[in-house]
Order: C-alpha cells, then structure tokens, then sequence
C-alpha cells in the first residue's frame, strides 16, 4: 500500500523535509535497473528502451509558475479545481534558468546562498529559494487500464512534490538519479491532473555543491509506465567467468512484484549475441509472492569479452508466462563479460595491467544546460574514441541512463559518480585536520541520505558493462559515512573497486576506496608514489586542468602512464566548458560565465575549463590529448637506415584494423610514401625498416622529417602519428616558395635628424634615432607597417598566468618596452646597432642590429642581456603591427594549430596555410592562443599576391592576430572584440609554456621558463614583395 500524507505549511516555511537530512523521501520506490516492460519481443532484443506501447512520455508543454521563495508559492495549485489557464507554459525536460525564468548561478566551492543568507547546516535558505509548480494532464493509454501503473522522474532538481488528481503522493531529493513513484490507486481513464513542486534548494542541497551551474527543474524526462500484475520489477545481471575465460556465466537476478494473479507463472532467460540466441534458463511453474526474488543461470561457452578496445555486448532476455501459455511480458537488458582484479598497486581487466586514459564530464549544453540531447550525448561519445580517450568519469554525479548505453557500445570504460560533493564545507587549506564542518562526515543525519545516493546509482546502473568502478563522491573530506557507503555498494556488487578521493584529505578513512585517488598531483609526485611501494594502484582522477590555453606537459603525466604499472592513469578536467549562450544588452550572442546574469557569489570564468568549447567545437587541447593518448608510437632504432621500432599499447586488438604509411617530408612536402604491412599483435611491438635513402638527404637543404601514420582503415580517421627529425639544414631560396631577388643595384642610409632612412631601388626603410626601432617599411610603393615595429617581452595573461599571478611576478616585462633607455647607437655601412637598458634598477640590456640588404632584405639580430634582478621573460622578440589585408597566412613550422614548447606533441612539422582570424580560439576569456614554434619562415599576404615575409636559418616562433597581446587583454569576452584593423605579428625567440598542472597555483615547468640571469638570442630577416 502507499502511505497517504498531508503536508502542514506555515509561513516560516518548517516543512520536515526540506530541513531534516533523515528525511529524503516518501513514497518513491525501491531504487531498480532502468528498463520498463514489452510486450513484443524484438522491441526488446533492441533494447529501444521507449519502444513499448508499455510507455507513455509526459514530455512536453507544461504550464508553469514561479516564485521567488517558498512562502510566495500558490499553495492549492495541485487541486482540480485550480485553474492554471493564466500560467506560462515550460518545456519538461528542462532548467527553468534555460527557458527565461530565474538566473543561472555558476559557483565552483562557495554554497550559492553564502553572502545572501545565513543557512545553517541541512536547512535550505528561505529569504531566496525559488519554487517551480508545474502542471500537465495526460489521458490513461487503454493499455494501461486495470494495470499497475507508475511514474518515473530521471532528474530534477533538486527537490519536488508529487501530486496526482488532487493527492500528494509523494516526495524526492537526489537530483541526479531516477524517482519512481506507483500512481494506480489515485488514476482516472480521462484527464489526470499531474502535478510538480520543486525546490530549487533544498536541505540536500548541501550534498550537491558541484563546480558546476546552480540549476533547477525538472531536467530529464518524465515517464509513465505500466506493467502486467505479475511482473519484474529489477533486473540485474552479474556475470562471471572461470577456466581461463572459456565458460563464462550470467547470473540473472529478478525482482517480481504480484498484484493480484493467483496461478503461477514460468521464467524462461535467454542470452543473444548478435542477434543469435546463445544459452538459456528456464523456471516452470513458479508461484510469485506479492514480492518475491529469482535467480536463473546462463552458462557461455567461449565467451566474448568487453573492452573499450572490443564492445562486446549481450542481451539478455527475460519472458513471464502465465499459467494459461500467455505471455505476460518480456523484460531486456544490454550486458558484458568482463573481469577485474586488483593485485597490489596494478589494476587488470580481463587479465590485462589496464591504463584509463580519461576524462572528466559535466553533462552540460550551452542552451539547454543539463537538459541534453541525445545528439549531443552521441557527439560526445564519438569525439571521445576519435581522440583516443577511453575513459570517462560522470563527474559528478550519474549522467543520464541514455549516456551508459552510448558508452557500452561505442566502448568508453565509465567511472560512475555518486551525486555527492559538499566542497564548501571544509577546507584543503585544513586537509589534514579534523573538521567537524565537513559533510556528510561521521554526521549520524547524513548517513542514511549518501547510501540512498549510492544505491540509487548502482542499482540504476549495475547492468552496464562499460562501469568499472563506482565513485562514492566527489572533493567531501572523509568520515565513517564513506566506509558505511562503500560497504553498502559491496553488499549489491564485488564485482568492481570502489573509488573516492577525498581519503587522501583524511588517511583515517583510507579503508573505503581500492584506489588511491588524487587530483591535480605534479608529474614529479606522481613518480615518487609509484617508485616507493605502492600498495594501491593510483588514479588522477583529475588533473591537467584545461582551463583556457592550457594542458602544457601533458605528455610527463602519460609518459609515467606508460612507465609504471602502479600508474592507472588519470582523468583530465573537464570535456567541455560550462558556458551558457545568452544575448547582450544589444541582441548580441555570446557565451557566459559566472557573474553574467548578475549571480552572486560566483567563481567568473573558472566554468570554462573544457577540451572543448562550449558549442562543442574542438579546441588545441584536445588534440594534444589525442597525441598523448594514442595507443601506437615508435621509437627509432636507427636513423640511417630507417629503422623503427612500432610499439601497439591496445590491450586486446592487433593493427589488423589500421593502415600505418610511412612518409618521408621535405620542408612540409611529401616526398615518399610507403604501406607498412606488418600487423602488430596486442600489447606487442614490431622493428620495421622504412625503406628511404637516407644518406642522399644530408647533400641537400631544409627540413626532413619522417612520420609515421596510424590511421583506422575502415573511416580513415587518423588515430594519430610519430615523427622524427632526420635532418635540419639552411634553406635554399627555392624552399621558401617565391624566389627572392638577393642583388639590387642600390642601396643607401641617409641619416637624418630624427631618423635613418634606407632605400633601394624598391623599398625604403625608416629608423628612429631616438627610439632605435624601425617606424616604417615600403616595398612598392607599399606601406607595410601601421606602426613602429617594437619589442615586445609579454603574452596575453592566459587563465592558469592569471592563478599563478604571473602579472604581478612578471608584470614588468609587459611596461619594459615604454621604458627603455637608449644608451648608444652605432653606423657603419648597412648595419645600424641600438644598445638600451632594460630597466634602471637592474643592468639587464637589449641590443637591437638592423643589417640592410639591397634587395630590401633587413636583418634584425636581438641580444637579450639579463640579470637575475628582473622576474622570469614571458617572451622575447619584435611585434609587427600590418595592415589588416595582409590576412592569408603560410608557414614553415609545427601546426595546423597552436603550439607552444610545453604543447606541440600533437603538431607535426609541415607547410601549414589559413587565415589569421582562424589562428584565434574563441575561449571564453581572450587571452593567448595561435602560437607556432619551430617556424623557418613566416608569410603573410594579401588577397592580391603582396607578401611580407619573416625566414630564419635557425627556428624561432610566430603569432599572427588581429590584436595585440595587451588589447587582448582589455576584453572580458571574445564578443566584445571589435573587427581587426590590422594584423599583429609577434616573431619571438621564445615563449614560456603555458603549465596546466592546475589553474590557480602552479606554474609551467622550470624547463619552460624563460629564467633571466641568461643571455638571450634572436636572429631573423624580414621582407616585403
């Protein structure tokens, strides 16, 4: 029976369950697999879970209304004879904040009412707590008619009343895991008033303070469902395997619910693969107690094992039969065999020492906010496997049952989190200390509530094959609740390890994860775990924090992947960036973060941290991502003759199923090709000879590299490269693509007053006597330059300089170009010398020599003399200011995207060409991007073939921008950028790395620093044509 209730209200608003943590439901039911019952047989082989006249979305047009606080909400709006006529109407699924109602809120730590109102500890505010009533009506299908018949919410958030024909029914929290509720006392034939209260807080909300968006409503969809009187009511599948991995077993546990047939009934199980029925189990006769349990056992023979490397799914099929030979209904689920064991510190799957190279995910849409799609769901899957990752963490909390379903069968192993972060409660600046403020702690009101979560979660998900651990949470400190969690979660499955961070924080609780599980650890820690006796396998569960231009030295951290057994891997934060697409005061779109819709507190832009951008557009660091994890790379043997050694990391599959070519360049041009043919078994490495004269190349220019390609055969999608330099020599004239004339008739220097200026029979070049630089430069009777071409010793402050305050250590670098001092200048013949110092506190000098060639050619050599009482050089070069026409861009470097000395992995060496708007990313702070290293020569030019160029016989790098690194930096979003006026041109010996260990303290590695105390050399030409 269902327990009826009344709910008290009164204007201080003391309802028990929004202020009593013990108090988290009423009348939802007992937490189960997420799958409904069929009546046709082959809609269940496929699984098409809303494919069943069983099922009836209530998505859709509700009407709907919304209050500023709790006190303020229509209070009869659930009765039948409430008129709702006057109400808006709202999508369901979705977040009110998405849909024009209430503001979206992003905080990372600090709880969303902190600074507004004072809340105690499991209370939700209520001087700001917006309530959402929502109604809809729905006419009972005829099917269901005289059948039990539920409902099922799979998220809202993050609290609501139910009501049904005028009865409140019951009530839930968790907002990330699903609600059911049984309807069949209270349902009518015709118009069914349903009806929905929610919270946008409530006291369980202080369980839910992810770094994430503060949303709310009713954000996933909404389903009514029927089944016959005797049916299952869960379905989990456990499977196991013995001899070696030839017998294989599935253990089919059901949960059956009779509500009302007297006979029995029988249980046939069956298992298909591919279609193709492969074993069965039969239970005749059998009587079903209003609640009762059977198990049936499936035995396989030579079973097909999961991996992300092999998807290999069954089903299994459950058919009720009455005593009458009727089927009652059949009943599906999608299952794997799969085994893992942990011996000491090494992780195995399926036999195999496993590597989880992964990455953290927020279900998030820039327009729908959580409420996503399943287009987006698939887009994420595949984007992941296109770039190598084959791992994902639900951070944090469980993601939609559609997403599981997507990575069983595409094949991305899956840390399942349970909903539970309580960041703002406690402190890492304490970590090690006790903090009686920590939640849920050993508190005996919270306990109960986080086992919910966890069992709610597990029993949801049990089935999927792809989940091989479960998370107990995320960044909440630790206390007995977490053991008593994961006692819970072994009660209902030993079948996988369970995972939690934060013992780290609180060694006294250590015995509740099987994982040593850290965030954001430096490389060099990393390495100091697995070389002094690990006892657990360690796991980054977050780390490379992708935060604007950033995830700098990735390849350290999958380096030591590869290196140590005891090294499972890690998870980079996050997949994509949390912004919202919302308009301007002006109608303009962009992309927000925190503090734009005027929410406060808020943690700013710390919401776009993602591979991706918020439009899901693939940004340079995922690309890095996908060198780092590539399953295949070489290492040379030996460079003279070509030989190679090709090592394949996948556990399970050979190379049958790629095409590798080796491929011989010439200063970016394809030389030679050839097929590799042999096929690398898994876990295995083949010495192969890359058949190329290789003698022949030292007699000739340029650069030569040899790539290695790894491509599927099937899509031809790369799945990644090697590369290695065969040899770098001066470039001839043809190299660089147009023939430049190296012989003029005249040149000559006139000093002037202010200035030198230089001419020949084409070009003229002005020098400031007073300023030392080059003011003006034309070629043609064309003015190449806007303005003086300066040093230039800064970036545009990216999101992890802005952690480490690199402004107020180095912000001297940025001014030092205004404020040099010209000591002495020389002349003599076409060379003019400029020495200035630097700073008048310290002896550190540049040396600016402008050699002049007759063909218009000027050479500029920079010497950088510093001393050790200046800060660290974020850069070092000359800046260029062209007029904007000179828009087309080709380069002589490492590309197509940008690259900097601690990010170029996944840049090969090439001739690379595209427009100076697109070296821009569009993150959701500007800040720098675009950069290429190793660049032997530079040209930008205008549609009309006008070309000015920038060489080298020894690499430097490159920007080209349509602003400068300091006008970056007056701009708070990209949309606020004006249209370019011009094309900035950055030519630099150096730049520092861009460090992503974390984004608020650590810096880029020393060996990616430009320490002063050092001379400093660039060496470059330039010319127009």
């Amino acid at each position: 029976m269902i327990d009826n209730f009344t709910i008290e209200f009164d204007d201080k608003f003391t309802e028990p369950w929004i202020s009593s943590p013990e108090r988290f439901q009423i009348n939802r039911l007992p937490a189960k697999y997420f799958g409904f019952s069929y009546d046709n047989k082959d809609c269940a082989l496929n699984n098409d879970i809303y494919n069943t006249n069983r099922v009836k979305l209530l998505n859709g047009k509700w009407s709907f209304k919304l209050v500023s606080k709790p006190t303020d909400r229509d209070r009869d709006f659930y009765k039948m004879d409430y008129d709702t006529s006057s109400w808006d109407k709202i999508d369901v699924p979705g977040n009110w904040q998405m849909l024009g109602y209430d503001y979206p809120q992003y905080t990372n730590v600090v709880y969303p009412w902190v600074g507004n109102e004072d809340v105690k500890e499991g209370h939700a505010p209520v001087e700001y707590n917006p309530v959402g009533s929502y109604v809809t009506t729905f006419d009972l299908p005829k099917n269901f008619k005289d059948n039990p018949v539920y409902i099922s919410f799979l998220g809202v958030e993050s609290a609501f009343y139910l009501y049904i024909n005028g009865q409140c029914i019951g009530y839930s929290e968790d907002s990330f895991t699903s609600a059911d509720f049984d309807l069949t006392p209270y349902l009518k034939e015709k118009n069914n008033k349903l009806a929905v209260e929610v919270f946008r807080w409530c006291d369980s909300s202080w369980l839910e303070d992810q770094d994430f968006w503060r949303l709310s409503g009713i954000f996933r969809d909404v389903i009514l469902f029927s089944t016959p009187k005797v049916s299952v009511y869960d379905l989990n599948v456990k499977n196991r395997l013995e001899d070696k991995y030839k017998k294989g077993f599935f253990d089919i546990e059901l949960s059956l619910k009779n509500r009302g047939i007297d006979n029995r009934v029988s249980i046939i199980s069956q298992v298909f693969y591919n279609g193709e029925e492969v074993g069965s189990s039969e239970l005749k006769d059998q009587f079903i107690d209003i609640a009762d349990n059977k198990t049936l056992t499936i035995d396989i023979e030579n079973p097909k094992l999961w991996s992300a490397e092999e998807p290999n799914l069954y089903t299994v099929l459950v058919t009720l039969i009455d005593g009458d030979n009727t089927i009652l209904e059949y009943r599906s689920s999608r299952v794997g065999f799969k085994e893992i064991i942990i011996k000491g510190p090494v992780f195995y799957l399926n036999s195999k020492k496993l590597k989880l190279l992964g990455v953290n995910r927020h279900e998030f849409s820039p327009i729908d906010g959580r409420a996503l799609k399943i287009d987006e769901m698939i887009k994420d899957v595949k984007l992941m496997k296109e770039h190598n990752i084959n791992s994902v963490r639900t951070s944090h909390y469980p993601n939609h049952p559609f997403f599981y379903d997507l990575c069983d069968q595409i094949g991305l192993y899956v840390i399942d989190e349970t909903n539970l972060e309580t960041h703002g409660s406690w402190s890492y600046d304490k970590a090690q200390e006790f903090q009686p403020t920590a939640i849920p702690g050993s508190k005996p009101q919270w306990r109960d509530n986080v086992i919910d979560r966890a069992n709610s979660m597990v029993k949801r998900d049990f089935n999927h094959p792809s989940i091989i651990m479960w998370s107990l949470g995320n960044e909440s400190y630790g206390g007995s609740n977490f053991v008593d969690m994961k006692d819970h979660i072994k009660s209902l499955d030993t079948s996988r390890p369970i995972h939690y961070e934060g013992t780290f924080h609180n060694r006294e609780f250590e015995e509740c994860t099987d994982i040593e599980s850290q965030m954001y650890t430096t490389p060099s820690m990393l390495e100091q775990y697995a070389t002094y006796n690990p006892q657990k396998p360690i796991l980054l569960c977050e780390y490379s924090h992708a935060m604007g231009s950033s995830c700098g030295n990735l390849f350290k951290y999958t380096d030591l992947f590869k290196k140590y057994d005891s090294i499972l891997g890690g998870y980079i934060w996050d997949w994509v960036d949390q912004s919202i697409l919302t308009k301007d005061e002006i109608g303009k779109e962009f992309y927000a973060y925190g503090g734009d819709f005027g929410d406060s507190p808020n943690d700013n832009f710390f919401c776009g941290n993602g591979l991706l951008l918020g439009d899901r557009s693939i940004t340079p660091k995922l690309l890095e991502v996908k060198k780092c994890y590539q399953p295949l790379e070489a290492k040379m043997i030996d460079l003279e003759s070509g030989v190679v050694e090709i090592f394949n990391s996948r556990l399970f599959t050979s190379t049958e199923d790629l095409e590798i070519k080796a491929c011989l360049y010439k200063n970016g041009g394809l030389e030679k090709e050839v097929v590799i043919n042999e096929v690398i078994p898994a876990d295995s490495s083949v010495i192969v000879t890359c058949p190329f004269e290789y003698k022949g190349i030292k007699a000739s220019s340029g650069e030569f590299y040899l790539q290695l390609k790894y491509s599927y055969i099937e899509s031809g999608i790369e799945l990644g490269f090697s590369e290695f330099k065969l040899i770098s020599l001066p470039l001839a004239k043809d190299d660089i693509g147009k023939r430049i004339i190296t012989k003029g008739s005249t040149l000559e220097i006139l000093e002037k007053s202010e200035s030198y200026i230089v001419t020949g029979d084409s070009f003229k070049v002005v020098v400031s006597k007073s300023s030392g630089l080059i003011t003006s430069y034309i070629s043609d009777n064309t003015e190449f330059f806007n303005n003086t071409a300066v040093p230039c010793f800064w970036r545009a402050i990216t999101d992890n300089d802005l952690g480490y305050k690199l402004k107020e250590e180095s912000g001297i670098w940025r001014d030092i170009p205004n404020s040099m001092i010209l000591l002495n200048s020389k002349y003599s013949g076409g060379v003019l010398e400029f020495l200035f110092n630097l700073n008048n506190t310290s002896s550190s000098t540049l040396k600016l020599t402008y050699i002049f060639h007759k063909s218009g050619e000027v050479e500029v050599k920079m010497v950088l003399d510093t001393d050790e009482l200046l800060p660290n050089i974020p850069a070092y070069g000359l800046m260029f200011d062209l007029p904007k026409e000179f828009s087309n861009l080709t380069w002589l470097g490492r590309g197509p995207h940008g690259n900097y000395i601690d990010r170029k992995k996944s840049t090969p060496f090439g001739l690379y060409s595209g427009s100076v708007k697109e070296q821009f990313v569009n993150y959701i702070r500007p800040q720098e991007c675009g950069n290429k290293t190793d660049v032997r020569f530079i040209k930008l030019s205008s549609d009309d073939g006008r070309t000015f160029m920038v060489k080298s016989d020894s690499s430097f790098e490159a920007n080209a921008q349509e602003f400068t690194p300091y006008e970056f930096e007056t701009y708070d979003h990209p949309h606020k950028m004006p249209k370019g006026d011009k094309v900035s041109l950055r030519v630099n010996g150096k730049q520092m790395g861009l460090g992503g260990d974390d984004s608020w303290q650590a810096k880029p590695h020393s060996e990616y620093f430009i320490h002063t105390g050092r001379t400093y050399t660039l060496s470059f030409s330039f010319i127009a044509y």
